[in-house]
């Protein structure tokens, strides 16, 4: 479904003023101001992202503080698929592999998928979602016979490992955590801000901790280890690492796949850095 215009957003929002816009891979991200109080203005291009980060706000808007925020739903306008946001103060994070911000953002991980409340959300079969990157990546002409040789095989591994260890289905899992979603305040003891939910889902947690390995640790072995080793808070086991390396591995195939569905014509980034940690990660 297409973005609705800036004229229809403005028009569902009078009183706020927009002072900035921000384009991403799939919504629109206005900044602005209402009462002298800054607030985002995001609109999706998907009826189903709107719906999920409406539903995991709404859950998080109506319970105690914790240990970590999240942005305040001010306005509802499902019209439009749109939602008017206050702006959760911090900075984001630009290094994370240092020991006590590891420590920091186990917390919040582990705080975050411990969430029970939110029950519209679907639970990601992870054969199916495998299926489905081995055929976008099969037959697309975007890709080198090569590429798509490293990617049969690491699909394979990832599906032995999953016959052998057992995956959650009941945690909430943020399903796009990079450090872009994670703000920290620089001067006030303040929790960490988690921003943009729409590809929430429930499933197991261990694939928040791969995305964070490959996007924000990038790569790094021995900070990887000690971000498991804090969110459990205790010695890791052997298939609690494995698990950790399949979903690194699943989390590239996913970047894969989009670049052969349609990210390549979208400028998407991420395909080549896949491919460079699939052969670091590889089981």
């Amino acid at each position: 479904m297409p973005l609705p215009s800036l004229s229809a957003i403005s028009t569902a929002f009078p009183a706020v003023k927009v002072t900035g816009k921000a384009n991403t891979f799939q919504n629109t991200v206005l900044q602005g101001c209402k009462d002298q109080a800054p607030v985002y203005v995001k609109s999706y291009a998907s009826l189903e992202n709107y719906r999920t980060e409406r539903a995991v706000l709404k859950a998080f808007n109506h319970l105690p503080p914790g240990q970590f925020r999240v942005p305040k739903i001010l306005v509802d306008a499902e019209a439009i698929t749109t939602l008017l946001l206050d702006k959760v103060p911090g900075e984001h994070i630009e290094i994370a592999n240092d020991e006590q911000r590891l420590v920091e953002l186990a917390v919040v991980l582990r705080s975050l998928h411990q969430e029970r409340s939110i029950r519209t959300l679907q639970r990601v079969d992870l054969h199916t979602r495998l299926a489905l990157f081995a055929k976008n990546i099969v037959f697309t002409d975007t890709l080198s016979s090569g590429e798509k040789c490293i990617a049969a095989k690491a699909a394979e591994e990832v599906k032995d490992c999953w016959n052998s260890v057992h995956y959650r289905s009941d945690q909430l899992v943020h399903g796009d955590m990079h450090l872009g979603n994670l703000l920290y305040h620089p001067y006030l003891p303040q929790p960490y801000a988690v921003i943009d939910f729409e590809r929430a889902y429930r499933g197991d947690g261990i694939f928040d901790l791969a995305k964070l390995t490959w996007r924000a640790l990038k790569g790094n072995a021995y900070a990887s280890g000690k971000l498991l080793e804090c969110y459990f808070a205790r010695q890791v086991t052997v298939d609690e690492q494995r698990k950790l390396i399949a979903a690194i591995v699943y989390e590239c195939l996913g970047s894969i796949s989009y670049f052969a569905y349609r990210g390549h014509q979208e400028g998407y980034p991420y395909k080549d850095a896949a491919f460079n940690y699939l052969e670091q990660w590889m089981l």
